[in-house]
């Protein structure tokens, strides 16, 4: 199977200044056989990750407009759709997809590109979930995030569908005992403090959160969407959005 990025204009139609076809093909050799999930960079490059067939997590940087990078005083022009090479903790040996050690047996399965060129990855093996934290080299920020290895502890969650970052907090949803589940860790990942709700879903897909600190987070509800509203701080459902916050 190929693996391709694209890139789409405000009608949804494929952008053709992206590639010549508004779809960029992904040769990323064998250390990423699939992508779960993408993230746009301020600077508009694309953060993607995945795995590879092990299973053990993987991660590119893919350039999305004409980029001008200079790496160890070598200045070279990027193509859109390309891979960023400078995405590297093995210095002098730049890898197009690149393997992120010690989580064997996990996936990574969201990704969220900070604007200072780091990133938030939510791995999952289909029981738990643990949050990482990447410098631009994508090395792990052990030294600021985390339990001391820059990941966090993993909590249960089965399948984990999106991340976001929200002022000093990160949220991660997904699905856990055939339901909902979502996480709030702090800036630090010391903590991940489970949302709590009475209110059925099946499971957890989206999280967006409103200027007035409300989130929004999307789901089903027996063989119905569902939008719920929480309180800011997660810990009950907002019942001023809609019937009982639906």
């Amino acid at each position: 199977n190929n693996l391709f990025v694209a890139r789409i204009t405000s009608s949804m139609a494929l952008d053709t200044t992206y590639a010549t076809t508004g779809i960029a093909n992904l040769a990323l050799g064998a250390n990423m056989t699939s992508v779960n999930s993408a993230a746009l960079h301020p600077d508009r490059r694309v953060y993607v990750v995945g795995q590879q067939a092990t299973p053990t997590p993987s991660m590119a940087r893919v350039f999305g407009d004409e980029y001008v990078v200079e790496e160890t005083g070598v200045t070279f022009k990027a193509t859109p759709g390309t891979p960023d090479l400078t995405l590297d903790p093995n210095a002098g040996t730049p890898d197009a997809g690149l393997v992120i050690s010690g989580l064997v047996g996990y996936t990574a399965q969201a990704v969220y590109a900070n604007a200072d060129g780091s990133s938030f990855i939510a791995f999952g093996n289909g029981t738990n979930v643990i949050l990482g934290k990447y410098d631009a080299d994508n090395v792990a920020m052990s030294s600021t995030f985390g339990i001391g290895s820059g990941l966090t502890s993993p909590v249960a969650m089965a399948t984990v569908n999106n991340l976001i970052v929200s002022g000093s907090n990160i949220i991660v949803v997904g699905t856990e005992a055939g339901a909902q589940s979502l996480r709030r860790y702090s800036s630090s990942g010391t903590t991940a403090i489970p949302f709590s709700s009475t209110t059925a879903m099946s499971v957890g897909t989206q999280v967006a959160q409103q200027k007035s600190g409300r989130y929004l987070v999307t789901g089903k509800f027996g063989s119905l969407g569902i939008v719920l509203a929480y309180q800011n701080d997660g810990l009950a459902t907002d019942t001023t959005f809609g019937p009982a916050s639906l």
